[in-house]
């Protein structure tokens, strides 16, 4: 179904944007603060268009991408700049092992606003000296000794 220009156009609240988009208003609410929602404000209310939605709906928010206030991205594999996430899934390690080793200071990072920045060779150190490899490797079959 196509809309008209005049539903594009269509002003919502951040509340109805929430329930279309199936977000919680504070997710929202930060979208319009990092400006990645436009908004228009009238009487002290924040209002935001239909179109202007749906263009956010299709490049919907995902920190892999975010970008710092240059404009680059804050994670980059090519450069070895990682998050907890990103190094759970290459490592096959429990992310909430990662955030508990940022907690205690057992691995090096640096927090850019609220995400945490690990760099490549801090997560090498950190796998050197806290982890015992064997503990995250695949389970291997053991061969059964027949007895004679």
């Amino acid at each position: 179904m196509r809309q008209t220009h005049e539903e594009k156009e269509k002003l919502i609240t951040v509340a109805e944007a929430a329930e279309i988009i199936d977000l919680q208003q504070p997710s929202i609410r930060a979208a319009i603060k990092c400006k990645r929602i436009p908004v228009t404000r009238m009487h002290g209310r924040v209002f935001i268009k239909m179109k202007d939605l749906e263009n956010y709906k299709k490049k919907k928010y995902d920190r892999f991408y975010s970008l710092d206030d240059k404009g680059h991205r804050i994670y980059d594999r090519k450069s070895g700049i990682y998050s907890p996430r990103m190094i759970s899934k290459i490592f096959n390690i429990p992310v909430h092992h990662i955030y508990h080793a940022i907690y205690t200071d057992k691995i090096k990072y640096e927090k850019y606003r609220s995400s945490y920045i690990i760099k490549n060779e801090d997560v090498l150190d950190y796998l050197a000296l806290e982890i015992p490899i064997r503990k995250y490797t695949p389970h291997r079959k053991r061969k059964i000794r027949k007895e004679a």
